[in-house]
């Protein structure tokens, strides 16, 4: 490859890296609160105690990053933090991808990855949680680069790589681990003729896996206390909920997450596998079987949530990218009418994910409780006592403690029947349709021990919605986090 080719890729590799890094930090600054699980992460952060829910990627980065900028002890400032080491990784994701894509289809293939993960609108709003999510996709994405580089070219270093992505995926999250079950077999037929790349994987693997979880090896009771937690919850659903398997939760999720042109793009990946197998290697068919096996696995858990489809989302992306540098690249005859189908399928893809992602955008620069409080301080409801969901979070603001009466629970369910709300002088209650929304789900039934809960909160929301009108409503957004669907009802009369 001539060098000023080299340099450009790299350099635009690099470019991509940036523009992510940019983009994915961009209206992060939102209060730890509004997160349901950034609070114990922030607090691990800021007291140095893990709980070991989670493998320590994501906390010991975060916890690095904290002190060498000096961010500073706040809550909000070290969430923030974390925000943006969760933007690196997503970043970083989108790079590997990318460079994967060019490895295979050349400039096309990776111009089109790149574009189609920096503009993902899923990528783009978990980047912006202190979450381990992000984590475990930058392991996914820098392990099956090692994979195809080590296939290519098995050495030491190829083998020490492929280590390395590996450490990372097992240290963003406990699931990571079955990445092992690509690398191991690849690994193996490669390593015939020379045993001590093994050496050179494990050195890549165990090292990194050992300074960032350093601290999980003196605490193995929490570590399997964290672990059960995890394995709990991927079986038995969460916070006494789930669906029955197999389910198909995800299959209009995916569908709305992904545009025409991305499904086209994968369709056209498709033939090319079918058409030419004998072309692809065996990393290239494990790395296209990856979000089909993964979205199988998804839906076989009665634990469901959106942003488990993140690795799934991000290699339809990835493929989709590469139907159209196959189409562009990997073929001199193809003139005409395949090239303009592939241009067609590329702007389709680029215009769609960049109009879900301007939505995206414009809800996190918003704050629906903001804008209720600001309601509220304008209709001069001096004597109301609020009641509220916990995501309702009104008292996210510190003006807010000493402004005027505040009852708050994680169910306003919890609070009382309407009937004894009301006579605890509560004139509104306000709720948040991400919070009410499982007791309207006919696909989600509570736990044997659950259910007595579970039918006294579905019954508190039920009486609350009905025959009343909302005096003040705020849409769920996408960003659920930022627009939870607000709702505040006046229940002063009967």
């Amino acid at each position: 490859m001539p060098f000023p080719f080299t340099r450009f890729v790299f350099s635009f590799l690099a470019l991509t890296f940036l523009t992510a890094v940019t983009l994915f930090t961009r209206h992060n600054a939102f209060p730890y609160t509004y997160h349901p699980d950034e609070d114990t992460k922030v607090r691990q952060v800021i007291t140095a105690k893990r709980n070991y829910f989670h493998p320590l990627l994501m906390l010991t980065t975060t916890t690095a990053v904290v002190k060498a900028g000096h961010w500073g002890k706040q809550q909000n400032d070290v969430a923030r933090a974390g925000r943006c080491v969760a933007a690196v990784f997503s970043a970083v994701a989108v790079a590997a991808l990318a460079a994967l894509a060019f490895r295979w289809t050349g400039w096309p293939g990776m111009v089109c990855a790149a574009v189609f993960l920096t503009l993902n609108p899923l990528i783009f709003e978990l980047a912006h949680y202190f979450k381990e999510d992000p984590a475990l996709l930058m392991g996914i994405a820098v392990t099956f680069l090692g994979l195809d580089i080590f296939w290519q070219s098995p050495g030491r270093w190829q083998a020490a790589f492929l280590g390395l992505g590996c450490a990372l995926a097992i240290s963003g999250k406990y699931l990571g681990v079955m990445m092992l079950l690509f690398a191991i077999p690849l690994l193996v037929i490669r390593c015939r003729a020379d045993k001590r790349l093994i050496l050179w994987f494990l050195g890549g693997f165990v090292l990194p896996l050992a300074a960032i979880n350093g601290s999980l090896f003196f605490h193995l009771n929490d570590f399997s206390n964290g672990l059960s937690r995890e394995f709990e919850g991927a079986t038995e659903g969460h916070r006494g909920v789930k669906r029955q398997i197999p389910h198909t939760y995800y299959f209009p999720r995916i569908n709305e997450l992904t545009p025409v042109g991305l499904w086209l793009g994968l369709v056209l990946c498709l033939a090319f596998f079918v058409w030419t197998p004998k072309k692809r290697t065996l990393p290239q068919w494990l790395t296209f079987l990856f979000p089909f096996l993964f979205f199988a696995m998804l839906s076989f858990s009665p634990k469901t949530a959106g942003r488990y489809l993140l690795p799934v989302e991000a290699f339809v992306a990835f493929l989709a990218a590469l139907g159209v540098g196959f189409l562009m690249g990997n073929d001199r005859n193809l003139r005409g009418l395949p090239a303009l189908a592939a241009l067609l399928i590329f702007f389709a893809g680029t215009r769609t994910s960049a109009n879900d992602l301007s939505v995206l955008f414009g809800e996190f620069a918003r704050d629906a409780r903001n804008e209720l409080r600001t309601w509220i301080a304008a209709q001069t409801l001096a004597n109301a006592v609020i009641a509220q969901d916990g995501r309702v979070d009104l008292a996210a603001t510190p003006t807010w403690r000493s402004a005027r009466p505040l009852l708050s629970s994680e169910f306003a369910a919890d609070l009382g029947s309407i009937t004894e709300l009301r006579s605890k002088g509560v004139t509104h209650v306000a709720v948040a349709r991400q919070v009410y929304n499982r007791f309207f789900d006919p696909g989600l039934r509570p736990s044997a021990k659950e259910r007595s809960d579970f039918n006294r909160r579905s019954t508190f929301y039920h009486e609350l919605f009905q025959g009343r009108k909302p005096v003040w409503e705020s849409p769920l957004g996408k960003v659920i986090y930022l627009q939870p669907g607000i709702r505040v009802y006046d229940i002063s009369e009967p």
